[in-house]
């Protein structure tokens, strides 16, 4: 299954929101590694990052069913 990685962070005191669709997206990002942002989506307690707040991994939504009609003449 895949998922979005909803990533909230503070820049000048603003919170803002991105969505990342892997973790290596945002370690580059954030210039961070792979266990502190697994740690932090996790919700491990004594777990900080100077600018990422939270990390929310949702499903993709699923999409619609295709109805393929085929004819034989």
């Amino acid at each position: 299954m895949d998922y979005i990685y909803k990533v909230l962070y503070k820049v000048e005191n603003k919170t803002l929101e991105k969505n990342y669709t892997s973790i290596k997206n945002i370690c580059i990002d954030f210039d961070t590694n792979k266990e502190l942002i697994k740690n932090i989506y996790m919700k491990v307690p004594k777990t900080l990052h100077p600018i990422i707040v939270s990390i929310e991994r949702l499903p993709l939504p699923m999409k619609k069913d295709t109805n393929i009609i085929i004819h034989f003449n």
